[in-house]
This record gives C-alpha cells, sequence and structure tokens, in this order.
C-alpha cells in the first residue's frame, strides 16, 4: 500500500509540474498576443517577446530576421546573447542557393529543431555554431497570410533535445508573432507614408513661394533627407542636346573635388545612360563595379553607392536627379516610390523656374533683333554703374546709328530693312566679348554697353564694327545692300558720373559724328576719330 500510495503522489506531482509548465506557457503566449495586440512599436515588441521566449526555454540567445523580399533575404533586425561576430556575420541571410537553418526553415515553411548540431555534419550552420560554442539550436519561420514576414532564431550552447512542449511553444510564438509583425510593420508603413505626404505638401509650398532656384534646391534638399539618407544630393540639366549638363550640388557635407554650377561633357557618362535608356540608374557598390566615367573620381571621395532619377516635363527629360552616399547598397528599388514623386514635384519647380527665365528674357529682348531692349538697358546699367564705382573701373558705351537708313525703308520697303536691322545686329553680337551687351535702342539705333573699358578700347571697338558694317553686303530677298554706321563714343566716369547722363553723352557723340560726314567714330569732347589718328 505504501508504494502504491508512493507511486501515486510521484505521478501526481509529474502531472502538477506538467500542469504548471504548461499554465506558464499559456501565460507567456497569452501575453504576447496582448503585446501584440496594443502595441504597434516593433523594437518593443520584440524586446519584450524575445526575453521572455529564451527565459522560458532556456536558451542563451535569440535573433528575429525581417523578410527583404527586393533582395531576397533575411536581414536581422533584433538580437539578444549573439557575440558581436556572430551577429555580424548572421546579420543578412541569402535565401537563394543557401542551404543554411534560416534558408531551410523559410523554404520548407515549417520550424527546423537541431537537438545537436554536432551530428549535422552537412549543415553551413555547424562550423559557424561550433566556432562560437553552440550546440543547439532552433529556427522558426514567421508567416502572415501565407507571406514570409520573420524567422525566429534561437541557440543555446548546451546540447538540447526539443520536446514536445517546446516545439509547441516555439510553433504558437511564431503564429503569434507572424500576426504582431505583420501589424506593426503595416503601422510603420503608414507613418512613414504620411511623413511622406507630409514633405512632399512641403516641397510643393517651396516651388509656389519661391522663384529663386538656388533657394529651392537648398530646402529642397533638406526636405528629402528626411525621407531617404544621402551623403550628396545633385542636378543636372542637360544643355546642347545632351551632350552636355550644368551640375548643381545641392548639398554635400564632405569635401568634393566637383564645383557647384559646373558644365561638363556627358561623353561616357551615368547622365548619357539616363538621358539616352530614360530610367533610373542604379550603382549598388563602386567598390564592386564602376561602370562610369565619373565613377573613379567618386570613389576615391569615399561614395559607395548612387541613384540617377530622370526628371521629366512634357515627356522629356529636362534634368537628373542624383543621390550619393558612402553606404554600399544603400538604394533601392524601394525607394523609388519616395524619389519618383520628389523629382516630379522638382520638374514642377523647374519648369516654373524656366518659363519665369523665358518670359524675363522676353521682356527684356527685342523681338525683330534678339538683343537687349530699353530695360534691359536699365537692368544693366544699375548694375554696372555701381560695380565700377565700386572697383574704380572704367565703363564704355558705343551709340550707333545707320546712315541714310530712311533711305532703304522708303526704297525697298519695311521688310527689307527688318532684314539688315537683324544682320547688323548679328554682326555687331559677333564682334564684341561675351560680357558685352548690345541693345536695340530704337528704330535703327544701337547700343553697346562694354565693361572695364577705357576711351582708347571704346574707339577700337567702335572702328573694328564701323569698318565690319563698310565692308560687308547685306541681303534682303532678292536684293543686296550696302551701309554704313556712324558711332558715338562716352566714358564713365570720364564724361558722366550716371547711365542718363552717359547715354545723353554717347547720343551727342553720335550727333557730331553724323553732323561731320557720317560713317565715322566720334567720341564725346574728344572731336573726330579716324584711322591716322588712331594707328
Amino acid at each position: 500500500m505504501v508504494w502504491l500510495l508512493l507511486i501515486a503522489l510521484l505521478v501526481i506531482a509529474v502531472l502538477v509540474k506538467k500542469i504548471v509548465e504548461l499554465k506558464k506557457d499559456h501565460a507567456v503566449v497569452n501575453e504576447l498576443v496582448l503585446l501584440g495586440n496594443r502595441s504597434l512599436d516593433l523594437s518593443e515588441t520584440l524586446n519584450t517577446a524575445l526575453e521572455g521566449l529564451l527565459e522560458l526555454l532556456e536558451m542563451d540567445s535569440g535573433a528575429v530576421h525581417l523578410y527583404s523580399g527586393e533582395n531576397a533575404k533575411m536581414v536581422m533586425y533584433f538580437q539578444k546573447g549573439y557575440p558581436p561576430s556572430l551577429a555580424e556575420k548572421i546579420s543578412s541571410i541569402p535565401l537563394q542557393g543557401a542551404a543554411g537553418l534560416i534558408p531551410r526553415a523559410v523554404h520548407e515553411k515549417r520550424p527546423i529543431f537541431l537537438d545537436d548540431i554536432t551530428r549535422e555534419k552537412s549543415s553551413p550552420y555547424l562550423q559557424v555554431s561550433l566556432e562560437h560554442g553552440y550546440r543547439s539550436a532552433a529556427c522558426v519561420p514567421l508567416f502572415a497570410n501565407g507571406e514570409p514576414v520573420a524567422t525566429l532564431l534561437v541557440s543555446s550552447r548546451r546540447s538540447l533535445r526539443f520536446r514536445q512542449r517546446k516545439i509547441q511553444l516555439l510553433e504558437n510564438f511564431g503564429q503569434t508573432m507572424g500576426l504582431a509583425l505583420k501589424k506593426a510593420r503595416l503601422h510603420q508603413q503608414v507613418i512613414q507614408d504620411k511623413q511622406r505626404f507630409a514633405v512632399l505638401c512641403d516641397i510643393t509650398k517651396i516651388i509656389n513661394s519661391s522663384l529663386d532656384l538656388p533657394a529651392i534646391f537648398q530646402r529642397f534638399a533638406r526636405e528629402i533627407k528626411i525621407l531617404i539618407d544621402y551623403d550628396r544630393c545633385l542636378v543636372a540639366l542637360p544643355e546642347n542636346e545632351g551632350k552636355d549638363v550644368s551640375v548643381f550640388l545641392l548639398a554635400t557635407p564632405h569635401k568634393t573635388s566637383l564645383p557647384d554650377g559646373i558644365t561638363m561633357a556627358t561623353a561616357g557618362t551615368s547622365l548619357e545612360w539616363v538621358l539616352k535608356h530614360k530610367k533610373v540608374q542604379f550603382e549598388k557598390d563602386l567598390e564592386k563595379e564602376r561602370l562610369f566615367k565619373e565613377d573613379e573620381t567618386l570613389y576615391k571621395e569615399g561614395i559607395r553607392s548612387a541613384v540617377r532619377v530622370p526628371i521629366w516635363a512634357n515627356e522629356e527629360i529636362i534634368g537628373v536627379f542624383i543621390l550619393n552616399s558612402k553606404t554600399p547598397n544603400c538604394y533601392t528599388e524601394q525607394d523609388l516610390q519616395v524619389l519618383e514623386p520628389v523629382a516630379e514635384q522638382l520638374a514642377f519647380s523647374l519648369e516654373k523656374y524656366f518659363l519665369f527665365q523665358q518670359v524675363t528674357r522676353l521682356s527684356m529682348t527685342d523681338e525683330l533683333t534678339g538683343c537687349g531692349n530699353r530695360r534691359m538697358l536699365r537692368q544693366e546699367m544699375e548694375r554696372e554703374i555701381p560695380r565700377a564705382d565700386r572697383y574704380g573701373r572704367t565703363l564704355a558705351m558705343l551709340m550707333l546709328d545707320i546712315d541714310h537708313f530712311k533711305q532703304v525703308n522708303d526704297t525697298y520697303g519695311h521688310v527689307a530693312g527688318d532684314h539688315i536691322l537683324r544682320d547688323l545686329s548679328r554682326l555687331i553680337c559677333d564682334n564684341v566679348r561675351d560680357i558685352d551687351l548690345c541693345i536695340r535702342y530704337g528704330g535703327e539705333e544701337f547700343l553697346v554697353i562694354l565693361p572695364e573699358t577705357d576711351l582708347d578700347g571704346a574707339v577700337a571697338v567702335a572702328e573694328k564694327i564701323r569698318l565690319l558694317v563698310e565692308q560687308s553686303v547685306f541681303s534682303a530677298g532678292e536684293s543686296e545692300h550696302r551701309i554704313t554706321v556712324s558711332v558715338g563714343i562716352a566714358v564713365y566716369p570720364k564724361h558722366a558720373i550716371t547711365a542718363d547722363e552717359l547715354i545723353e553723352r554717347a547720343d551727342s557723340a553720335l550727333y557730331q559724328a553724323k553732323k561731320n560726314g557720317r560713317n565715322r567714330s566720334y567720341a564725346a569732347e574728344e572731336g573726330t576719330v579716324s584711322l591716322q589718328s588712331l594707328f
């Protein structure tokens, strides 16, 4: 009877222990379910869940890897207990062509349990685990709606037998955490979408608030960095039918050899590729492969990855938006969800700026000749007179008038006269410097502004133009014409100290040139200029 009583008590004790363990397991699972339902913070969910699970299973280390569908990898998101060297080795696990514990669990869609790793002679997990003293491990894939979400990896430095209780607990955990992780990631996606929308709204406000392109670029750069990281942000604007580009540095926190506003040829560059193929171009890691002409320079400056996004407007590429990073594989196809809307907003900004520039140019340009008009003259003089005064330099002005032009119009008509005016303006512009400015002042009168030019220099330019006109033949339809011009010359500050005075003195000199026979240059209060007196 005593023995029977002792056996009965032993059975009861075992059953009580079993019941306690089951209650404890259920309590942990229930707590995980509650945690997954009440918390949308992925880090908080994983930290609390993993700590409780490792303690319950008597395991030393654990890690959660999240599924990256784009790269077909499991990427470590959170871990506890693994030494840094091992954590680094298992930070990113490829699923394609790999036979390790994590890929096997994902491919087979079931938990994998290794009671004793030393018996798994063919497992790639064997060497890595034994090097760090681990003897047993398990991997549970976490799925939601049939799609992989994450994997749970647990390891122990002891050889353990994964009995039914632990297997059931891990499987329950997998089902619970799969849904919790899916929920948390959806919540994060909602937050990211809200942030993206807010930034795009701010960018829209920037576009509508300013026509200052450099200022817009700088504010763009600040807003974009909120959404996607970079070490250098650029915009390239194609010119000369895409053979050249002007490159603008929006933001670059580190030293670069690329000057802002530089114009460079596109041949052999990534920009040529984007303009030709009309799509986004990614460079994953410049340390492994450098495809384009500029990549060697980028690599020497520490850049490891890049993305180039075409900026579209009216079905043509008007620019390329570029991000560089010192981190390899920094940019993926998923980033296009951010970059393409940003590029669209940038296109609106560029279109608005170009339209403004075009309207401004038209408002300051003579429609017939393409030269500047009186509005441009006023703007230029308001800048050049103070500049000459500030640096103690001279500024010359030529006023040209076609001799007897009324006779041309009366004899051959205004169409022929217009042809002559266009050809004359082209001759003048082709024979002055890039910094000089040609203005159609009115009718057949032209002004040429010559910065940093003294009287001798101005007289030389006036005579050069006068002689070229005299020697040229101007065509107007089927008729050909020869014309001459008279030129008045005035210099700041020798002859005048204001813009209006300078124009008046040049006009007075022009009057003297015409009064004294035409087809000659005349300087204000200096007398008639002839070739003999000049050279």
